[in-house]
């Protein structure tokens, strides 16, 4: 556990060092974004040597990493606050899509993904796994669009946009991100689906549980005992990678569902080149990724105790 979580740092640094150099090398001026094509020359050089942009590329580097060393992420460009508070306004929002997203993945996954495996070769296996593959080959954005179109503008189930805080009431604020959260929820539900399937499909062809059969154990009571836990092991790491494909993929749901979080910040930021408030965005996305395979390597010798770190 703590040679795991000392590496979390080398694996922070090189998606940070690497977003920073190519943010450095985008085209576009920040200063010229916030004053328009026809500010005069003096006040773009007065606001550039405000905003350390004339700076070279390393004295820019290790003013950045020194702030991150306090903690410090900066001052948003365009909204004028720091980046820790955007962020803050904004997280709760991706959050809740997040966990909401992936919450119909795991139900809808492992559920599908263990009725294939107990029906195997069965009409209904087969019916699973060409919905997961129809499932893993959606766009999300077509998807979502679909969806407003179908339940918001022809059924008027659902809204079209917009997000309802928590505060309002926790069924408004889930009826709004019901068609967002299904939007992520389902496609990354399908490979889900197939992972849970060959992994139980695995586990009951070895000779365990193929004893137990031979005992008269009843079927239900194998299943439960003795092939799902072992056959978690693949499950949990398909989770965590898709959490992060979750967090990845609520940038263009967040723009297409118009919901007021990080993912359609950061577009808004890559827009206006508010280089703090991408870097903020980003360092915080790269932590949670982390962060989850951290647990999720954790969890490994939890679930089985055979696995041992060497």
């Amino acid at each position: 556990m703590v040679r795991r979580t000392l590496l979390l740092l080398p694996t922070l640094l090189v998606p940070l060092l690497l977003m920073f150099t190519l943010l450095q090398l985008t085209p576009g001026d920040p200063a010229a974004m916030m004053l328009g094509d026809f500010a005069p020359p003096e006040q773009l050089e007065r606001l550039r040597e405000q905003l350390g942009l004339n700076d070279s590329m390393g004295v820019q580097l290790v003013n950045w990493v020194g702030d991150l060393a306090r903690l410090d992420l900066g001052t948003s460009i365009f909204a004028q606050e720091p980046v820790w508070d955007v962020i803050k306004s904004q997280a709760g929002v991706t959050i809740h899509l997040t966990l909401l997203s992936l919450a119909i993945t795991v139900i809808v996954g492992v559920g599908a993904g263990v009725v294939s495996a107990l029906y195997r070769g069965s009409p209904l296996d087969q019916g699973v796994m060409l919905g997961s593959m129809f499932g893993v080959s959606l766009p999300q954005f077509w998807f979502g669009l679909n969806l407003i179109a179908i339940f918001s503008v022809g059924l008027r189930w659902f809204p079209v946009g917009g997000y309802v805080p928590l505060g309002d009431g926790f069924w408004l604020s889930n009826r709004s991100l019901a068609l967002p959260a299904i939007t992520l929820g389902l496609v990354q539900a399908g490979f889900l689906a197939r992972i849970t399937r060959s992994s139980i499909l695995d586990v009951m062809g070895e000779p365990y549980v193929t004893a137990a059969r031979a005992k008269g154990i009843p079927e239900y009571i194998v299943v439960w005992k003795h092939v799902l836990r072992p056959a978690l092991i693949p499950v949990i790491t398909v989770i965590g990678i898709a959490l992060a494909l979750l967090l990845s993929g609520a940038v263009a749901v967040e723009v297409v569902f118009t919901l007021p979080g990080l993912g359609r910040s950061m577009v808004s930021a890559v827009a206006r080149r508010d280089f703090p408030l991408i870097q903020g965005i980003v360092l915080v996305v790269a932590v949670t990724n982390v962060l989850v395979n951290l647990l999720v390597d954790l969890l490994y010798a939890v679930i089985d105790p055979r696995v041992r770190y060497q």
